[in-house]
């Protein structure tokens, strides 16, 4: 008989030393994927693709193929500190299901087999080179600071590796006519917790995770006209420095 449908089912499960942290998502283009359950360690998917062989009442006409490319989002994946390489399986099946002006097929269901493949995978180290430091504002609203500005600073700093760090810290080395005023999280998206008046820290720096956060200085009085150096640094020695522009009293240049 012919079939009206094919109904799929798809298992992932992960190696020891990865773990979904919420659901997962599986995309495949012209077709609606369901994760009908998952866990820490497996996550199976489910759809349906329909016989596009009909005639003008809808009657199947021909048998059908199915061929198509699914994509797993691994966003949701989170590497442990210790992972360096494992596999992961893949188990593919599903029914037939008979069509409805097909007599003696009306209905049925057929199991179409299962087909089970395996990658290997193996983490990168961690990146955390790309951390920025920029000016964001300065409270007078002037390219420039006078004394007793505030001037706010913009850090950003993302893993862009495939492996966690841990005790991160990102560290703040303000000039001495610099006198900190506070620190203002921007929506990291690593557990980021402020210490005192110079550094960050996180526990633990996952990939694709990104400290964002603000720190706000005054310039101190009597500081003379030039460029005010401020670095910050990482735990693994990577920094970025930006001067700001000051200038000794309150006239326009």
């Amino acid at each position: 008989y012919w079939a009206k449908q094919l109904d799929f089912v798809d298992t992932v499960t992960l190696p020891d030393g990865l773990t979904f942290s919420a659901e997962p998502t599986l995309t495949i283009p012209g077709y609606t994927v369901k994760c009908t359950s998952w866990d820490k360690s497996s996550a199976t998917f489910t759809w349906t693709a329909e016989n596009p062989n009909t005639d003008s009442n809808g009657a199947i006409t021909a048998d059908m193929k199915f061929n198509a490319t699914a994509t797993l989002d691994l966003s949701t994946v989170k590497v442990s500190d210790t992972f360096e390489s494992g596999v992961v399986d893949n188990s593919f099946g599903g029914t037939a299901v008979g069509s409805d002006s097909n007599g003696d097929g009306k209905g049925k269901t057929t199991d179409i087999g299962t087909s089970d493949a395996s990658f290997p995978v193996k983490s990168s180290p961690a990146d955390v080179t790309d951390i920025k430091k920029t000016i964001d504002s300065i409270d007078s609203g002037k390219s420039y600071a006078l004394s007793g500005d505030t001037v706010k600073f913009h850090i950003t700093n993302t893993n862009n590796g495939g492996k966690p760090v841990t005790d991160f810290t990102i560290t703040e080395s303000p000039d001495s006519s610099l006198i900190f005023v506070k620190w203002e999280d921007n929506g990291s998206t690593a557990e980021v917790v402020a210490s005192g008046d110079t550094t960050l820290k996180v526990s633990s720096f996952g990939p694709g995770e990104t400290v964002d956060y603000y720190v706000y200085y005054k310039v101190a009085d009597g500081v003379k006209a030039g460029n005010i150096p401020n670095t910050v640094k990482n735990s693994k020695n990577y920094s970025s420095t930006v001067n700001v522009p000051v200038k000794e009293d309150k006239t326009d240049m």
